[in-house]
């Protein structure tokens, strides 16, 4: 379940925040081929052009970052954890472990997908996005959905918080951003969550 949003923006930024869960990033990478198919439908639909100046904020092991680069689009990459940003420069990404590193009034399209829950003060980081981008320019928020779903799974990966889209566009329209539309996704994600919630399963495991 998520929160599809897209934003034109309109000052600066810096990112410090640390990802969790990477433990589960190998195992995202070959269990999600269909689901990354998904999103990049979904990213490449918002993009304005594939010639669009483009940042991956959050890119981690640059699993999605290298189905963008496949795309014929030059992506580059904010990843918080050095480590992970020097395996996506290794892998051939330019790499920025920060929003500020990465410039600010620079970028023609910025995408974050699932990425916001992990940061504590989030909105400070839409603030920083906001200033990243150039005026005019476009933001692409995927973020999964509604607080009553937030589960021992959540907690696993570093979940902070699950969104409404009420809330999300709240705190993008106080980063400055204006909404070009914003939707919930996957209606049946929604009562697989609900079943899992339900099953009092406290491990974070599906199984």
């Amino acid at each position: 379940m998520a929160i599809e949003t897209e934003f034109p923006t309109g000052t600066v930024a810096s990112n410090s925040t640390d990802y969790q869960g990477t433990d589960m990033l190998e195992i995202l990478q070959s269990a999600a081929k269909n689901y990354n198919q998904f999103l990049l439908d979904l990213v490449l639909e918002a993009m304005p052009s594939k010639t669009a100046k483009t940042l991956d904020f959050g890119a981690g092991i640059g699993t999605f970052a290298a189905l963008v680069k496949k795309a014929s689009v030059n992506v580059s990459c904010v990843e918080a954890d050095p480590k992970l940003s020097q395996k996506l420069s290794d892998r051939g990404f330019e790499s920025f472990t920060s929003l500020e590193a990465a410039g600010s009034n620079k970028w023609d399209f910025i995408y974050t997908l699932n990425v916001l829950e992990h940061i504590e003060d989030d909105a400070k980081i839409l603030r920083d996005l906001h200033g990243a981008l150039k005026s005019g320019a476009m933001l692409y928020v995927y973020v999964p959905a509604f607080q009553m779903l937030y589960s021992s799974m959540d907690k696993r990966v570093g979940h902070y918080r699950r969104y409404h889209l009420a809330e999300l566009e709240q705190k993008l329209k106080e980063a400055g951003f204006q909404i070009k539309s914003s939707r919930y996704l996957d209606s049946l994600g929604f009562f697989a969550s609900i079943l899992f919630k339900a099953s009092g399963n406290d491990s974070g495991n599906p199984g």
